[in-house]
């Protein structure tokens, strides 16, 4: 069996975690705006949320060596909502 290192180990988990958190905030936008009485600034919010969990997501996977294949093995919207995410950071800035 392989043996990571501690660092190696804890990119993993970051990066498990913030896909998980993108997946369950666009989740939560979807289904708010299946909603009857949708609240657009709760959804953008959630969306504004998972995108920036994806972006982050992305950056730790491919500081871990992985291709936007691999990734999108993961969640195959991942890289385009980071890449989405870091467009809409760049016109806000």
């Amino acid at each position: 069996m392989v043996e990571f290192t501690e660092d190696q180990i804890e990119m993993l988990v970051d990066f498990a975690a913030h896909q998980h958190r993108a997946e369950q905030y666009n989740k939560w936008a979807y289904e708010q705006a299946g909603s009857d009485n949708i609240d657009w600034g709760v959804f953008n919010a959630q969306i504004d949320l998972s995108y920036s969990h994806a972006s982050k997501a992305v950056e730790i996977a491919r500081k871990i060596g992985m291709t936007d294949d691999q990734i999108n093995q993961c969640h195959d919207a991942l890289v385009h909502w980071a890449e989405h995410y870091n467009k809409m950071q760049k016109v806000v800035a």
